[in-house]
């Protein structure tokens, strides 16, 4: 009990965010706010937590509990929650469940509904079939310690799992699947706006066609992946130099050779513009 309790006052202290659990805080905008409702968001917390007798908690650990969940201010306790339940209930220990709800609580809706999706989709035996430990890390990675739109994440990691399971596409084995959907969410980490998995999309089925570059599935994946690590832009620009590339009034080169020089073309898809002052 004793250990539970000096838990629950780091909870507070600490803002229940443990480096142990992820490498970076999340860079999160600030602003003024009047209109929290602390005081509901605590009564919510103290009754689930009262009746979640299955968790053992004493009173004042409940309270601490509560109270940390609170200062998320309004929706805290839904966000923290649904998010403990649902780890609770795939088999996550009690301490370790109310640790990442908490973290939840202190996030938006939109992060702590990215984090359940992308859990779920990691998780169950129907989609990838991790094991929890994989499954929550990369949750956390795309939701709560992501520092672009976790929106963006989400969709984006559930289209290249779309994609990745779908017959005569990529076929790839679940774990290698997870990887790939979690690197194409993660390279729009920090922008405002994403579409990674339809650029990567784009980008594969362009290079598989029999009259484009016409490449294996395996070197296709490596050059799409390539292009949207630089910039979702990338892809339209490779398709345009690739075209020019081939074309008898353009340079005329062989598909090989054009391949490489519509990448060269196309990592400057990214590149900085010089003004002169």
């Amino acid at each position: 009990m004793r250990q539970a309790l000096l838990w629950a006052t780091w909870f507070v202290l600490s803002g229940c965010c443990s480096d142990e659990h992820h490498a970076k805080e999340p860079v999160v905008t600030e602003k003024p706010v009047t209109d929290c409702e602390s005081a509901q968001e605590f009564k919510t917390t103290m009754t689930y937590l009262r009746a979640a007798k299955e968790m053992k908690l004493a009173e004042p650990v409940m309270r601490t509990v509560a109270l940390g969940v609170a200062s998320g201010c309004t929706g805290a306790a839904g966000r923290f929650i649904a998010v403990t339940e649902l780890l609770k209930k795939s088999g996550l220990d009690s301490a370790s469940a109310i640790e990442i709800g908490g973290q939840a609580a202190q996030r938006s809706d939109g992060a702590a509904e990215a984090f359940s999706s992308i859990f779920k989709q990691a998780f169950l035996k129907s989609n990838l079939d991790l094991d929890i430990a994989d499954a929550l890390r990369l949750a956390r990675k795309l939701s709560l310690d992501y520092t672009g739109s976790p929106a963006t994440a989400q969709d984006d990691f559930a289209g290249i799992v779309h994609f990745c399971q779908k017959p005569r596409h990529l076929d790839l084995p679940k774990p290698a699947c997870a990887k790939l959907a979690a690197r194409i969410a993660a390279y729009g980490e920090g922008a405002e706006h994403s579409a990674n998995a339809e650029a990567f999309i784009t980008a594969f089925d362009f290079l598989t066609e029999d009259d484009g570059p016409h490449l294996t599935t395996a070197d296709a994946i490596i050059i799409a992946e390539a292009l949207v690590a630089v910039s979702p832009f990338a892809v339209d620009n490779f398709q345009q130099a690739f075209a020019y590339a081939v074309a008898p009034s353009g340079l005329k080169m062989e598909r090989g050779e054009a391949v490489l020089f519509s990448q060269q073309v196309a990592k400057h898809s990214a590149g900085t513009l010089k003004v002169e002052r």
